[in-house]
């Protein structure tokens, strides 16, 4: 598939079975095949996301409320206090975002808390990137860092199940979604607009990293329309000098990861029976995610 400027925006046909995805978004160059290719692994992946991650969570009744946002705090608050939700600390989050930022000590980037106004953007990030296996990170602003899994149906969380919808493309959204390369980084966004329940919701999906390291972040919009924090993942596609993919690495780096970049190793900080806790996000945390994108694209 050709790339295309990042003002088409498609809306997809949620009526497509997830064997179509293959057959018909295959694309026609060779350098966007491999790409193809590699994101159609790590969307099978994805799958098992939402049968770990956030386990048999299903739609059965219509959301009629028009707080997308408010429903969503309500939906992961209540899971949280039915214990139904398992959250994970973020290993460098702080009590504030300038802390967190501190904490996350991210090179290359000059990292100023972000200014948007939350209420426009979903309340959940989602990345899905491999540490010896990839790791579900479904970042939020409610509990203490992101979603680990959600151990039974509940059955009553609409919001939260478009969400996994996405991640996983068990909705087929990627079949039709418009492929933007992100200048010759190697990176490319996917965007479009889907239909959930009747309510049209934009999506961009940033993927970055090569080969069998490929990850994606994926950012929901609570309506049709692209949020601030998408635009500026956008903007990226016209002005490709200002991505830095690194940046994304180490946001989305696991504790091992963080460590060794500042020269230390797992057994130099930590006993060998903590080894599980080198293989968590460290620096994944929702304010951090939207700093890092509006610093990068201002």
């Amino acid at each position: 598939m050709a790339p295309v400027q990042s003002s088409n925006i498609n809306t997809f046909n949620t009526m497509r079975t997830v064997p179509q995805v293959a057959q018909t978004s295959e694309p026609t160059n060779k350098e966007t095949k491999k790409t193809m290719s590699t994101t159609s692994k790590v969307l099978i992946g994805a799958g098992v996301l939402a049968a770990v991650a956030i386990a048999g969570i299903a739609i059965k009744n219509k959301s009629t409320s028009k707080n997308i946002v408010k429903d969503l705090h309500a939906e992961l608050r209540t899971l949280i206090n039915e214990g139904k939700l398992k959250m994970e600390q973020v290993t460098n989050r702080g009590r504030t975002i300038e802390e967190t930022i501190k904490n996350a000590d991210i090179e290359g980037l000059d990292i100023k808390p972000h200014t948007y106004d939350v209420s426009q953007e979903s309340p959940i990030i989602a990345v899905f990137r491999s540490f010896a296996g990839y790791k579900d990170g479904v970042a939020c602003r409610e509990g203490e860092g992101f979603i680990r899994a959600i151990s039974s149906n509940s059955g009553k969380f609409p919001e939260l199940d478009m969400m996994v919808s996405v991640i996983s493309n068990s909705c087929n959204w990627m079949q039709d979604a418009e492929m933007v390369n992100i200048g010759k980084t190697g990176a490319f966004i996917a965007k479009g607009v889907h239909s959930f329940n009747g309510q049209k919701r934009a999506i961009v999906c940033l993927n970055l990293g090569a080969d069998d390291t490929r990850y994606p972040i994926f950012l929901l919009s609570p309506n049709s329309k692209f949020t601030p924090a998408q635009q500026d993942l956008l903007k990226f596609v016209d002005n490709p000098e200002k991505f830095k993919p690194e940046v994304f690495h180490q946001l989305t780096e696991s504790n091992d990861g963080n460590l060794l970049r500042h020269g230390k190793s797992w057994s130099d900080v930590y006993a060998p029976n903590e080894r599980g806790k080198a293989l968590k996000y460290a620096n994944w945390d929702y304010d951090l995610a939207l700093s890092v994108i509006q610093s990068m694209a201002k």
